[in-house]
């Protein structure tokens, strides 16, 4: 029921949630919540999800709002799901609604309260949680969880997996031996190299 993968910075974790998540979910939801701290922080899996969708004509561009950056972007596919941007600071708004998906986006910016929020509004369609975020100045919660969901099965029905900068090989064609990944595991501190380029708590 949740998911997390924890990474490096531009290692495509927006592009997953859209693609991996969102879009095959649109087609059997009623309504998918994209949860960030702030509005700008939502917005990029939103673009990727509405640029999927409308690539398959699932999408109308006339039922989609989005507005500036620091305001709600909202969607209707053509199966009649709702995709919709929130903030944490809404979360306390949308008690009447009953998410089939949620994203969660820098969960390291966030309280662990709010993962609990999003699992008691997820209950009423047996809904699953996606989460996706950077290690970096990550609260401590962000850590415990992947190293209590990585033990596989567990009570939480949870699963955590990193994804290492490597695993881009648009931008690192060699993989795990591109001389850019050498580059960094030679100059940065060993810590700072697990922790942002392996996406590993530290």
């Amino acid at each position: 029921r949740t998911k997390m993968a924890t990474g490096a910075s531009r290692v495509g974790k927006s592009i997953h949630a859209a693609l991996g998540e969102i879009v095959p979910w649109s087609l059997h939801s009623n309504l998918i919540w994209i949860v960030a701290p702030k509005y700008r922080l939502a917005r990029p899996e939103f673009i990727f999800a509405f640029e999927a969708l409308h690539s398959l004509h699932l999408v109308n561009p006339r039922d989609v709002s989005l507005p500036t950056r620091d305001m709600p972007a909202r969607m209707v596919t053509r199966t009649g799901c709702e995709i919709v941007t929130n903030t944490t600071s809404d979360i306390d708004q949308l008690v009447a609604e009953a998410p089939d998906l949620v994203v969660v986006c820098e969960p390291g910016l966030m309280e662990e309260e709010v993962i609990n929020a999003m699992r008691i509004r997820l209950t009423t369609r047996r809904g699953v949680m996606f989460i996706a975020g950077t290690l970096k100045r990550a609260n401590p919660w962000v850590a415990n969880a992947y190293l209590r969901w990585r033990r596989w099965p567990n009570a939480e029905n949870a699963y955590a997996t990193n994804v290492p900068l490597w695993e881009n090989v648009y931008d690192f064609p060699g993989g795990r031996q591109d001389p850019e990944i050498l580059y960094l595991e030679r100059v940065l501190p060993r810590q700072r190299f697990l922790e942002e380029v392996v996406g590993l708590p530290m």
